[in-house]
């Protein structure tokens, strides 16, 4: 199985800066809410 099989291409944030793990976390909340609804 490939990787591109496993993610779908606007789910990735390659270029994502964030000053602490609570904004990472944050940001990658919100970028999966705007994928699955």
């Amino acid at each position: 199985m490939a990787l591109a099989d496993l993610l779908q291409q606007d789910a990735i944030i390659p270029a994502l800066k964030v000053n602490s793990k609570k904004q990472l976390l944050q940001e990658l909340a919100a970028k999966a809410a705007r994928i699955t609804g």
